[in-house]
């Protein structure tokens, strides 16, 4: 059964789903070693991606879907549309992020926009941060206040290019990690798109090719419309 956690200043829910396949996910990784590749060109997710199978996207959908639609409240005359479904692997070095890629992002401000990330790999690896913008207070960025947060963040981004830190591991002088989901094999996890989130890097452990020792995930991304 899904578990629900409200999390941050609005007690966000987000759902966790645990051992969600019956082989930890050996098949999934099995096929991801099978396909060829390639950097995304339309987002700056710093690595790369592959296309999912259709029937184990259905299948995840299958499992996450009445959950999601009870806890967001989703009016059931909306339908699930998939926007994309990759198979992910983090790729790029620290030393070659742009600055945009070393805080925490947003994928939507539309409130029925919602991202299904599952675990794949084994072993030890960075799981997903939640995050609060301190100088604007905020934790998710709606139509309202996207101005707000872009304008506060392009000036930092021109004022110190965020530093020399590669990927944000943990709380700095400009935001707060006041949630993290760890990263466990075969764990769904399912949050708005609305909220600044990013990958709790281990640069000597995520970042690879390798589909065996990188860090693997299913990411789906669906919008109720």
């Amino acid at each position: 059964m899904p578990v629900i956690t409200p999390m941050g200043l609005n007690s966000t829910p987000i759902v966790l789903l645990d051992s969600v396949t019956n082989d930890g996910g050996a098949a999934l990784r099995q096929i991801a070693k099978t396909l060829d590749f390639e950097f995304d060109t339309n987002t700056m997710y710093p690595g790369v991606r592959a296309q999912l199978p259709r029937e184990y996207v259905l299948g995840v959908l299958d499992k996450m879907d009445g959950a999601i639609r009870q806890t967001y409240k989703i009016p059931p005359t909306l339908k699930t549309n998939v926007v994309q479904a990759s198979f992910s692997l983090l790729t790029q070095e620290e030393k070659s992020l742009t600055p945009f890629q070393k805080v925490p992002h947003f994928d939507s401000t539309n409130p029925y926009f919602f991202a299904i990330l599952h675990y794949l790999s084994t072993g030890d690896h960075g799981g997903t941060g939640f995050f609060r913008h301190e100088p604007t207070n905020l934790e998710s960025i709606d139509v309202e206040s996207k101005a707000l947060y872009m304008n506060a963040i392009n000036q930092s981004a021109k004022s110190s290019g965020f530093g020399s830190q590669g990927y944000i591991k943990a709380a700095n002088d400009e935001f707060d990690l006041y949630h993290q989901v760890d990263y466990r094999t075969d764990r769904l996890v399912s949050y708005p798109g609305s909220l600044l989130h990013s990958t709790v890097v281990k640069p000597e452990l995520d970042i690879g090719w390798d589909v065996d020792t990188g860090r693997l995930t299913a990411n789906i991304f669906i919008v109720y419309e």
